[in-house]
């Protein structure tokens, strides 16, 4: 698909599809310290998935996805394991820490 943008739902930060730092949230109370050049988004070395969740590591190096997550994906798998559909829906608010 297109978009226009993005927009970070936990901060509020908006960036251009290319990337670069769109608006950010009262960026006055900032100061000086803000540099938007600096804060752009990276593309992603890895993306991999695992039944349906996406892992991304800004590194090009590291262990495959199943051998990095470890205990994890047991974990992974129960929470699947107890849906009827094997499949969960994530509420992005539900753990939301401010």
């Amino acid at each position: 698909g297109n978009s226009g943008g993005f927009l970070c739902p936990y901060h509020g930060w908006a960036y251009k599809n290319t990337g670069e730092v769109q608006k950010i949230p009262m960026a006055e109370t900032y100061g000086d310290r803000l540099n938007t050049d600096e804060l752009s988004l990276v593309e992603v070395a890895r993306l991999d998935s695992y039944r349906g969740f996406l892992f991304a590591s800004l590194s090009k190096k590291g262990k495959p996805l199943l051998e990095n997550l470890g205990l994890a994906k047991d974990n992974i798998d129960r929470f699947c394991a107890m849906s009827p559909t094997g499949e969960i829906t994530l509420n992005h608010g539900v753990y939301r820490m401010t």
